[in-house]
């Protein structure tokens, strides 16, 4: 560390401007050239290693020669007394970070546009030079006042790598280096970074400005990873409706595949100012990003006349309608925090101090919305496949081998030990909540995690089909929204305004219709007839333009459809054949696969899942599964499905089938834990499992069991009697779980 007054070379030292873990900058004078400058002062570790000082040297004299007025100009570079520098030019300024920190919600959609296109010539700059930056971040973009505006200066290339062939053996093999707050998938299982990595940096800084937060609210590097790699990509409209134009944008500048990303970071600023423009082809972009998640109901009554068939388990026929099926949803995702929140880890110096600046009018740049290219300078194949033994050991994404290391703010962490922290899971206590209904059936989260949908009965003296919605930071009631019949599954919107609920009823009265509600409003605005009786489980395409409900039917007139909604025309647009008795749904994160549990009826069990193209609506695949499966619910990376099969009262203990969705079979199968299983979700970051033991009348369930991402049960929760419902959300932290009469919150222990 030098010190204030310290004299290095021509250069006095005046004032400590930033630190970060591979050196300090300084405010010092040049006495040579008589003027101030900025002075990076790399450590002394870092300077005794020779792979690194030839790569310093090369990306130096690189970055020197960037000829763009959005980086920060070089004076000088080199070597005094053992140490290395970077001589350059001193901003009056502050960090875009601060400005960040200074707008909670969001800056105005102009002002982060324009940000972004600034940023994104720097780095056209430099990926025409061959340099990737490698750590795109708010705190190394500098703002200063030298126009009515921002004028923008990236910073701090001091991790930056050269690209191309013959340059890699300056980079330490299995090294990862970056904030992991904004690092791209592919870099956390050891590949190198190219300039669709700065793509996708700059597309995740460019969610932040929009909506005042980092797109994964991750409490710590590690959970980065994780969130990084498996959830889906967020859109901004689930933090505000009005920024839904800049959804498909951000969507596609933090695609997981590199390929599918921007082919430069010009492409995406382009895009963002195309969006931004008012006209043709802006109209808003439903959220892109969701995902299925398994949200199930009662099972049914089975009527005492048939004795001789296998019979499943359900509740008791009084003081509700007998109602058959399990239920599945949607969560779309993730809950998100400031940007000051902690767990972000850095490897590079820091550049200035932070202010902010007042707002700027877009930038003139002629769009290009086209965006994506298959083959353009930084591309690459999309990452390997995951593996998939026989019993099956996933986040091998993290297995860069036994000598990788990953560098977290000057720490250092095995691959294997990652593995480890990340795969285990977590059991989360359960305390109970006041009721906000008198019957809670089914019960589902909005992307923000702030409101709980539960459905059921509600009002005195005469109970009637309800939705109830929930403050989920106080578990307070807010409000309450009559359906027509008994209420079915619950999904919402990616931005919230939206619940879609399917009216089921009962075998004597039936229900045939998907209803919407608008949130803002409390009531239902549409209804969609869907031609077929007491429709079950259903699912929102992560594009949120289509609905698909599982046509159950009645013990007399079983179903065996899925009914595709179309939500731009309210109509139903095709019927989907399908096995008996279809139950659950869920989707997969990009939206191509709808997994169906195919429950059957009392005089048939079923155990088979089906398997539907969405871009034909034919059925590709018929999985064997565990009798009388209920529910689905996808992991956030799309790479398993599971189902929870609830057996018969021959065989009460049930399962739950582990699919694997890139091969359609199972891989493995859990009873150990189990009895009578409904309700199964999957908690935002991929590490848990959770399934609700309904259990039978002769032997009431009344637990949640917990289930690690290595297939292996961790725990079981005591909850309520006979549950059956749970939601899970995208943050990991929290989940919620409806038992007959009772409604119980889980929460996960902080890692």
């Amino acid at each position: 560390m030098a010190a204030e007054g310290e004299v290095f070379g021509p250069y006095e030292l005046r004032r400590l401007v930033g630190r970060g873990a591979m050196g300090e900058v300084w405010e010092a004078f040049d006495t040579r050239r008589e003027r101030p400058v900025a002075l990076k002062l790399l450590g002394g570790a870092v300077a005794t290693d020779p792979q690194f000082r030839a790569r310093f040297q090369q990306e130096a004299r690189v970055t020197a020669r960037l000829s763009s007025l959005h980086v920060i100009p070089i004076h000088d570079f080199g070597e005094i007394d053992g140490r290395l520098f970077v001589d350059m030019r001193l901003v009056d300024g502050g960090d875009l970070a601060a400005v960040v920190r200074a707008h909670p919600t969001g800056l105005p959609p102009a002002r982060a546009v324009d940000i972004v296109g600034q940023i994104a010539e720097a780095l056209d700059a430099a990926h025409d030079a061959g340099l990737v930056h490698r750590d795109v971040k708010p705190s190394n973009v500098l703002l200063t006042g030298q126009r009515a505006g921002d004028f923008c200066f990236l910073v701090d290339f001091g991790i930056a790598r050269i690209a191309g062939a013959g340059s890699s053996h300056l980079t330490t093999s299995g090294t990862v280096l970056g904030t992991t707050a904004y690092m791209a998938p592919e870099l956390f299982s050891g590949e190198t970074a190219t300039f669709r990595s700065d793509v996708y940096a700059l597309a995740c800084l460019f969610f932040e400005l929009l909506t005042g937060h980092r797109p994964y609210a991750g409490p710590d590097p590690v959970a980065h990873m994780g969130q990084h790699v498996h959830q889906p990509v967020p859109a901004p409209s689930w933090s505000r409706a009005d920024l839904a134009v800049f959804d498909r944008v951000v969507a596609t500048g933090m695609a997981k595949d590199p390929a599918h990303r921007y082919p430069t970071p010009g492409a995406l600023a382009d895009a963002a100012v195309a969006a931004g423009r008012p006209g043709p082809g802006s109209a808003p972009v439903g959220a892109t990003s969701a995902l299925g998640a398994g949200r199930t109901g009662p099972p049914p009554s089975p009527p005492p006349a048939r004795p001789a068939a296998p019979t499943r388990h359900g509740p008791p026929s009084s003081g509700w309608p007998a109602v058959d099926g399990a239920r599945t949803g949607t969560v779309t995702g993730p809950v998100t925090a400031p940007s000051s929140a902690s767990g972000s880890a850095s490897v590079s110096g820091s550049g200035a101090a932070a202010a902010s600046a007042a707002p700027a009018p877009a930038p003139s740049r002629a769009p290009d919305p086209t965006g994506v290219g298959a083959t353009t300078p930084g591309g690459r194949p999309p990452p390997p496949a995951l593996g998939a033994p026989a019993k099956r050991r996933p986040w091998r994404w993290l297995a860069v081998g036994l000598a990788a290391l990953v560098i977290i703010a000057g720490s250092v962490v095995v691959a294997d030990q990652v593995y480890d922290v990340l795969s285990p899971g977590s059991v989360p206590t359960a305390q109970a909540v006041a009721p906000p209904l008198q019957s809670p059936r089914w019960v589902e989260l909005s992307a923000d995690g702030r409101r709980a949908f539960v459905s059921g009965q509600a009002g005195d003296p005469t109970p009637s089909p309800s939705v109830a919605v929930v403050d989920t930071a106080t578990n307070r009631l807010t409000g309450t929204v009559p359906v027509s019949t008994f209420p079915g599954d619950l999904a919402v919107s990616g931005d919230g305004t939206r619940l879609f609920v399917t009216e089921r009823g009962s075998d004597a009265a039936p229900g045939s219709a998907l209803a919407i509600i608008d949130t803002a409003a409390g009531s239902v605005s549409a209804q969609i007839e869907l031609g077929t009786a007491a429709p079950s489980g259903l699912a929102l395409s992560p594009d949120g333009r289509r609905v698909y409900v599982a046509n159950e039917g009645t013990n007399a007139a079983p179903g065996s459809t899925v009914s595709v909604v179309d939500l731009a025309t309210s109509s139903v647009i095709a019927s989907v054949p399908v096995g008996q008795g279809p139950s659950g749904l869920a989707i997969t994160p990009d939206g191509r696969k709808l997994y169906v549990a195919n429950e059957g009826v009392l005089t048939g069990v079923g155990n088979t899942v089906s398997v539907v193209d969405t871009a034909t609506n034919a059925v590709t695949a018929t999985i064997p599964v565990g009798d009388t499966p209920r529910s689905i619910a996808v992991r956030p990376d799309g790479r398993y499905a599971y189902v929870a099969s609830q057996g018969t009262q021959q065989a009460p203990q049930g399962s739950v089938s582990v699919v694997d969705t890139s091969t359609d079979t199972v891989t493995a199968t859990i009873t150990e834990g189990v009895g009578g299983p409904i309700g199964v979700a999957v908690t935002g970051d991929g590490r848990n499992v959770l399934v609700t033991n309904y259990g039978g009348d002769a032997a009431p369930g009344s637990t949640v069991t917990v289930i690690n991402s290595r297939d292996d049960v961790i725990g079981t929760v005591p909850v309520g009697q006979l549950p059956f419902g749970v939601a899970a959300s995208r943050d990991g932290t929290r989940a919620y779980v409806t038992s007959r009469a009772e409604f119980w919150q889980l929460d996960f222990p902080a890692r």
